[in-house]
């Protein structure tokens, strides 16, 4: 089959397991996130905003040309879980809803 124009290929399990998202800020205890984290999970995590798939976590990071924040609104149309930023794309993730996790250490 050919490939789609623009498509994004990952290689991902077919079935991956939920994790809760607070595991993460357990590790990385620099963490902010910007509610409780009770009952949140992820699937995977991507910091491409085209290969989001439902329940990933976003990476949401300052790039050479672009600030992952400027897609945020993509990631969560697809199903982002929560999103991944630094103190200058926490507001503007923080707008297209589920937990902001600002990783400003």
């Amino acid at each position: 089959m050919p490939a789609t124009p623009g498509a994004v290929r990952t290689l991902r399990p077919a079935t991956p397991a939920a994790r809760p998202l607070s595991g993460l800020q357990e590790r990385l205890p620099g963490l902010r996130p910007d509610r409780p984290l009770a009952g949140a999970v992820v699937t995977g995590c991507t910091l491409d905003s085209r290969a989001v798939q439902a329940g990933d976590l976003y990476a949401a990071l300052s790039g050479s040309h672009a600030h992952g924040a400027d897609f945020a609104a993509a990631a969560a149309q697809a199903g982002a879980a929560g999103f991944l930023t630094d103190p200058a794309g926490a507001q503007r993730c923080d707008a297209h809803g589920g937990p902001v996790l600002d990783a400003d250490a």
